[in-house]
């Protein structure tokens, strides 16, 4: 169990040194005493959050618009992802856990799962979805899909698909009736504020995280020996495999439609907007990178860490500031 965590987000690539941008990342804060972290995101420049940990152990580090330091929360497993709005946070993580914060009060919600959320999205401060499933267990697949409504959570029936698949690792979407959930095997599940139904994606490799900037530009990275994008245009999803590049974990987009994307080897890709042209950024840190975020002021924060071998992990945390 204590291998899961960080197991299938794995993959084996030819490695090979990155080429020199502009661009530059930095040591964002001391990770020799942390685990992984698997996530970054901010509801704006100055309120960012880390999170991740060991399989037995969370940890969460904030930045305030200065610095980064470490938070309390409840002792529990690795925190998988955070996503809040308004003035509610939530945090999701292994063996079913979700962790609503507000008003500096943080309450561990019963979700009625025990397999590990991979992601968590909120509409708002009274509605969110989650995500996740056993990726690697043996039986019948068990996809999760939640529903944060009416202060409890209730457990949506997975949608008929033209695959089987076992995991739903991220959810995000533009607004509480466009909301896109992302898979194993290529699967790509779209809720239009009635119900949900599959949508295909051009590709049966893993996809495990997604961003946009609107109902017509989305980006989702996945991949495991290779790398892919699969891009959203308002019609249609295309796909694009990165030859030569590793699997990829994590995506953010900026309002101008410029993409970060972040994998393994400490891969760091700046992808251009409406299409799949990109360039490495420089990273001589070759750790894994799992999340990625950034704020409108230019401030971006990869993070990641030792996911590709046995626990304890070391974590790593990186920056560009503008």
């Amino acid at each position: 169990r204590a291998l899961l965590a960080g197991a299938f987000l794995i993959a084996v690539a030819c490695d090979s040194d990155p080429s020199s941008t502009t661009k530059s990342w930095e040591t964002a804060f001391d990770t020799t005493s942390t685990g992984a972290f698997m996530c970054a995101w901010g509801s704006g420049s100055d309120t960012i959050w880390a999170v991740g940990g060991q399989p037995d152990k969370r940890d969460v580090y904030t930045f305030d618009g200065v610095a980064w330091s470490q938070a309390n929360v409840p002792d529990g497993p690795l925190l998988n992802w955070v996503h809040g709005a308004d003035d509610v946070l939530w945090y999701v993580g292994n063996e079913g856990q979700a962790l609503r914060t507000e008003d500096q009060e943080i309450e561990v919600t019963e979700t009625g799962v025990t397999a590990p959320l991979w992601g968590v999205w909120a509409a708002s401060a009274d509605e969110a979805w989650a995500v996740g499933g056993d990726a690697r267990a043996s039986g019948d697949p068990d996809p999760v899909l939640l529903h944060w409504r009416d202060q409890q959570w209730s457990r949506v029936l997975i949608p008929e698909t033209d695959r089987s698949f076992r995991a739903l690792f991220k959810v995000w979407g533009t607004s509480a009736s466009n909301v896109y959930a992302i898979g194993s095997k290529g699967i790509i599940l779209h809720y239009d504020g009635d119900s949900w139904r599959q949508e295909l994606s051009g590709t049966a490799r893993d996809l495990v995280s997604l961003w946009g900037t609107g109902p017509d530009e989305i980006l989702i990275a996945g991949g495991r020996a290779n790398g892919v994008l699969v891009r959203w245009d308002g019609d249609a999803w295309t796909a694009h495999v990165l030859e030569g590049e590793p699997g990829m974990n994590g995506v953010w987009m900026a309002p101008n439609g410029q993409a970060t994307v972040v994998g393994i080897q400490g891969r760091i890709l700046s992808v251009e907007p409406r299409g799949f042209d990109y360039e490495r950024e420089e990273n001589p840190n070759r750790t894994l990178l799992h999340g990625v975020w950034g704020s409108d002021s230019g401030h971006r924060i990869a993070v990641g860490g030792t996911l590709d071998r046995s626990p304890p992990w070391t974590g790593v945390a990186l920056e560009t500031r503008p």
